[in-house]
């Protein structure tokens, strides 16, 4: 993996396995209906000069780490649950660098969103942020102006 700088102090650094989590209230989750389905939204930084294999590891880990820690929500179980494997839905979004990734943190916790921020250890580099699973019209609301990764 490409070198990168020193991580942005002010994203609390975690102890290795942990990340960066915030315990801001949930929205009020739904059951997942066919019109509004449960989907986990993820961020991840664009700008690190790492394979793409490394990226994907990154969202993966954020992805576990959000539905670990949000385990017994009810939109989390309605996620997981077996008959719900073969629809579950995940939208990736973009950014652009370490700041940008703060930025995405600081706005997810003025919308109550809960996430969790990884944090490469023992780098202590921030690659992502993934949410726990959200009904799709909360999660709409949540990632307002978030861009998608191309």
């Amino acid at each position: 993996m490409a070198a990168a700088a020193p991580p942005d102090s002010s994203i609390a650094a975690p102890k290795a396995c942990e990340g960066a989590h915030t315990d801001a209230p949930a929205t009020a989750p739904t059951p997942e209906t066919e019109e509004d389905p449960i989907v986990q939204c993820i961020i991840v930084r664009k700008d690190l000069e790492w394979p793409l294999g490394a990226l994907m590891a990154q969202a993966c880990h954020a992805s576990m780490a959000a539905v670990e820690e949000n385990r017994h929500d009810e939109a989390t179980t309605a996620y997981l649950h077996a008959d719900n494997l073969l629809g579950m839905h995940k939208v990736v979004y973009e950014a652009k660098s370490e700041t940008a990734l703060q930025n995405a943190a600081t706005k997810l916790r003025e919308r109550g969103a809960r996430f969790h921020a990884w944090v490469e250890q023992p780098e202590g580099i921030h690659t992502a942020i993934a949410l726990k699973p959200y009904p799709r019209t909360v999660a709409r609301v949540l990632c307002k102006g978030f861009r998608l990764l191309k």
